[in-house]
């Protein structure tokens, strides 16, 4: 896993030590590190992180607090934020899955659709990832920080402003983000009163992707059963970020703070 100097700084008030220091403690201390590099004005260290700690250190948030009990040194006080209700619009939520262990949704108006600050979408490069727009790339950023995935549906799109989650149907089938046509017979969705919008936990699909006339959207952040998911993305060979971060069986906790 690939991990920002410049974004793992973000986690303390107090400066980290040189990104050389920070690998070798990390390699004593915890993680065997496979290299760092050079990535414009940051440095990346790519840490592997293995199997018994993928549920809580494939992310920054993860790193900088194995970071803070090695060096015992404190993480910045995390700033809390609020979710207000201004009136938007309706969404309602069904799972009839019992593989999604939580569903949380948040509807947000006045979107506008475009390229990303520069900050955001550098970051993003040094985590070996193409900037796609400011919804998309808002995200990563979150997943890539605090380890949990989102994804983002275009709200007027969403057929009956409402999300279930269910097994896709023997018929049904779906194009994927990358173009990919993906049957869904058994495999777990999200979808709308009437057809399939993602394959849950993976991969989302064209029906309801953020386009520049996007002005509201649906944000999800959910919590899948790890062994469905991996079920899955070996059943339809599609792996992911996301897929990947599900595998290792993340606290439904998480949901919530990652939309917040």
């Amino acid at each position: 896993m690939l991990i920002s100097y410049k974004l793992l700084q973000t986690f303390f008030t107090k400066p980290l030590p040189k990104v050389e220091e920070v690998a070798d403690v990390l390699t004593f201390h915890a993680f065997e590190i496979e290299g760092t590099e050079q990535k414009g004005d940051d440095m990346v260290i790519d840490v592997k992180v293995l199997p018994n700690r993928t549920h809580d250190c494939l992310s920054h948030r993860g790193i900088a607090r194995e970071i803070s009990a090695i060096l015992e040194l404190p993480l910045a006080k995390e700033k809390e934020v609020r979710l207000k209700k201004a009136g938007a619009p309706s969404l309602s939520v069904e799972v009839k899955d019992k593989h999604c262990n939580r569903y949380a949704g948040l509807v947000i108006e006045g979107v506008r659709v475009g390229p990303s600050p520069e900050w955001l979408s550098s970051a993003l490069l040094s985590l070996g990832q193409r900037s796609i727009n400011n919804i998309v790339d808002s995200t990563n950023y979150v997943m890539f920080m605090l380890g949990q995935p989102l994804h983002a549906f275009d709200y007027a799109k969403v057929e009956g402003a409402k999300i279930v989650v269910r097994a896709g149907k023997k018929e049904e089938k779906l194009t994927t983000l990358d173009g990919k046509e993906v049957a869904l017979d058994n495999v777990m969705v999200i979808a709308d009163e009437k057809t399939p919008l993602a394959v849950a936990g993976i991969k989302g699909g064209t029906k309801a992707e953020v386009s520049e006339g996007t002005t509201t959207i649906i944000l999800e952040s959910a919590n899948f059963d790890p062994s469905a998911i991996r079920r899955t993305a070996q059943g339809i060979g599609i792996k992911t970020d996301a897929s990947k971060r599900f595998e290792s069986g993340l606290t439904p906790h998480l949901a919530e703070e990652a939309l917040r």
